[in-house]
């Protein structure tokens, strides 16, 4: 007499079609079916072209670095060493938020300097920015279109640096932000008398 063990080994998981870069994305394969878990393995994960991840938990937690789409692929095996596997594709999504001056540096006597927003609005556009201008005025909310001029009211002599943050964030949610600085001049004048 032969014991016949009669498995129906199904890989399976759960997932979102849609994430954000840098932000971690989990995987749940506990839908799977009469995995067997053992050596310290049961679940094998492959994403993109890195080197397979072996482990007894069901659950991967992954963080992708670039946008695009990307593949998770995940391997099972029953106990008679028969393999399933289950393929998805993930689009990574990011606001990417850039921005230059019209001038830089300016001088403190005129104070103003345009922003120009040159984000990227495709394939997922960027509704919301904050800004701060590095001189502790509010922070300011606008929209892509909105025109984004900033007066500069004080400068230490002979010129003062200002770090301008943009956070973006996308329709999907997906929050990045980036920095320049601006120089704003302001020289002092200096009057000597002659003798």
């Amino acid at each position: 007499t032969m014991l016949v063990t009669v498995r129906d080994i199904q890989a399976n998981f759960t997932y979102s079609t849609l994430g954000c870069a840098a932000i971690s994305q989990t995987y749940d394969a506990t839908p799977s079916i009469d995995v067997w878990q053992s050596c310290l393995r049961g679940y094998v994960w492959y994403v993109d072209n890195l080197p397979p991840k072996e482990m007894t938990s069901p659950i991967l937690t992954h963080t992708f670095a670039t946008t695009g789409i990307h593949n998770v692929m995940l391997m099972v095996k029953d106990e008679n060493s028969c393999i399933d596997t289950t393929n998805h594709t993930i689009r990574i999504s990011n606001a990417t938020p850039t921005f230059t001056f019209n001038n830089n540096p300016i001088c403190l006597s005129s104070g103003s300097v345009q922003i120009i927003n040159t984000t990227a609005q495709t394939p997922d556009p960027v509704n919301t920015f904050v800004w701060d201008f590095g001189d502790a005025t509010p922070l300011t909310n606008t929209s892509f279109t909105t025109p984004l001029i900033h007066n500069y009211l004080s400068a230490n002599p002979p010129s003062q640096n200002y770090t301008v943050v943009v956070v973006a964030t996308n329709v999907l949610g997906c929050v990045d932000s980036t920095k320049h600085v601006i120089t704003v001049v302001n020289p002092v004048a200096t009057l000597i008398p002659s003798s």
